[in-house]
């Protein structure tokens, strides 16, 4: 678990207690900040979650196209060495499948977003009718 999902737990957190408060005192402004505090916290674990897929796919998508720098070393003894990546056609084709795989990542989070905004703007519709 990343740093942001982690935040995002204790935001949530804090938001159900402050809600819960709130609501048990009559207090509208409180109710209404703890709410607000568990979409933040929401909004944290989805964003975490993102970073973590997207680090471990670049990581697993990298590895299975050999461009695995932490395992390659150099001694510096042979002079026909070369650091520049081999580009074959696994590796051609391994980093179209990391590139789509970021372009999923990115959709899907945008898709994320727009369904926040379309609850948020029901809400929003419901209380005005």
């Amino acid at each position: 678990m990343n740093e942001t999902k982690a935040t995002g737990y204790f935001d949530e957190a804090k938001g159900k207690l402050k809600q819960a408060l709130g609501e048990t005192f009559h207090n509208e402004s409180l109710a209404d900040s703890g709410v607000a505090d568990q979409v933040k916290g929401h909004a944290k674990q989805a964003w975490g979650s993102i970073q973590d897929t997207a680090r471990d796919t670049a990581r697993n998508l990298s590895q299975k196209a050999g461009f695995d720098r932490e395992t390659t070393s150099y001694n510096g003894t042979d002079p026909t060495y070369s650091t520049e990546p081999v580009y074959t056609q696994d590796k051609i084709d391994a980093a179209r499948e990391e590139r789509e795989a970021r372009a999923g990542i990115a959709r899907a989070a945008e898709s994320v977003k727009e369904s926040i905004q379309r609850g948020l703007d029901h809400i929003e519709h419901a209380i005005k009718h």
